[in-house]
């Protein structure tokens, strides 16, 4: 995903649900980012998108409902302040309509043009972004660029169609890279956990450049996806939420009408938002490997992949293990209802916490359930509670 090349996929690039060949509804990038974030829960990913009579089952009082709405509206907030300061400097800023711009969620922002109610008229947007960004001068204070807020972006990633609407989408002259290196703005130290690490604890801390990408071609302009998160580090439910926003950016823009273009990718965390003033610039956000992060999201989606695998198994099948990830998620009360309500069920042995690696090795050496693990020693007599 970096210069121009053949079309990746021959299925729809519109900017809303793409045309499925069954009646499933394409899936969203955002859940996706939230599968690898919940430690890629089966059954998170299969309760999320499958049709499933469990959330009308019995009287729930907290599953399949946001835990913590305080953290989503700050997010939401953090996401609108960052918004604003991306604005102050833009060229052009298109963005979606009937918005409460009174409300703190939204950003006050003028739009100088909203999305268009078609997909098609939404894909001419991109793609005239993209052809008035490469006309855009560089002889400026500020280098030049057009900002795109909540761009819907559809098309086919691996096996799947995906259709949901990235945080920001930035198009500028490929020269306006060039010139906001020479601003020497700010850039902290960035933590970034490692595609090839095990776990949410592996991670590596380093420098972060501001253009790792950046490199000699024939590109005449820069497509920056840039996501908007407010935690303190960048963690790999972030970096694929984006490859996957670049790979939807790519289908609309690969035409012959469209400039030659590089494709590039930004997240965006407090640490970077703490350093800069009231305005700056959205290309000073760190960039990072797309081609890594890509070998680490393509599995998920593809063939046979585990995504797919999942959703074409039995949820009652499906193994889990109740843990520190399942904290915030909407699913909670029901998998650890789920978990408890029978000791004689495979699933019970999610309450011990153990990854379903670990449940199956168990289940191979004759421990099929919770009850089969407390039978594997004699109860001790006369014991006192302490």
């Amino acid at each position: 995903m970096s210069d121009n090349g053949s079309d990746p996929s021959n299925t729809s690039r519109d900017g809303s649900p793409p045309d499925q060949t069954t009646t499933d509804e394409p899936l969203d990038p955002s859940g996706i980012a939230q599968f690898v974030e919940h430690d890629r829960c089966p059954r998170y990913l299969k309760q999320k998108w499958a049709d499933d009579p469990e959330p009308d089952g019995r009287e729930w009082r907290e599953a399949f409902e946001l835990v913590n709405v305080a953290h989503l509206g700050y997010g939401q907030e953090f996401e609108a302040r960052q918004l604003e300061a991306f604005a102050a400097n833009a060229t052009k800023i298109i963005g979606p309509d009937g918005e409460d711009s009174t409300q703190a969620s939204v950003p006050d922002i003028e739009y100088d043009d909203t999305w268009a109610a078609s997909s098609e008229g939404r894909i001419d947007q991109l793609q005239t972004a993209a052809e008035d960004a490469a006309s855009l001068s560089t002889d400026t204070d500020t280098p030049p660029y057009i900002l795109c807020y909540q761009a819907p972006l559809g098309g086919q990633v691996g096996n799947f169609d995906l259709w949901g609407e990235v945080d920001c989408l930035v198009f500028a002259p490929e020269s306006a890279t060039e010139a906001v290196d020479e601003l020497d703005l700010p850039t902290p130290a960035t933590t970034v956990e490692s595609p090839h690490g095990s776990g949410s604890e592996s991670s590596a801390t380093a420098p972060a450049s501001s253009h790792p990408q950046h490199t000699a071609s024939d590109a005449s302009i820069v497509a920056r996806v840039l996501e908007i998160k407010s935690g303190k580090k960048r963690k790999p439910a972030h970096h694929v939420q984006g490859v996957i926003y670049s790979s939807l950016l790519e289908q609309t823009l690969s035409t012959d009408a469209t400039p030659t273009y590089r494709i590039e990718a930004s997240i965006l965390t407090q640490p970077m938002a703490e350093l800069s003033d009231d305005s700056f610039h959205p290309l000073a956000v760190p960039t990072f490997q797309l081609p890594e992060w890509e070998c680490y999201t393509e599995p998920l989606l593809a063939a046979d992949g585990h995504v797919e695998t999942v959703l074409q198994g039995d949820l009652d099948n499906l193994p889990f293990a109740i843990d520190r990830v399942c904290n915030n998620c909407e699913f909670q009360e029901a998998c650890a209802t789920y978990a408890v309500e029978n000791p004689t069920t495979p699933a019970s042995l999610a309450l011990l916490g153990y990854p379903p690696a670990v449940q199956s090795r168990l289940q191979d050496a004759g421990v099929t359930n919770i009850r089969d693990l407390s039978e594997l020693l004699p109860p001790q007599q006369n014991t006192d509670p302490t």
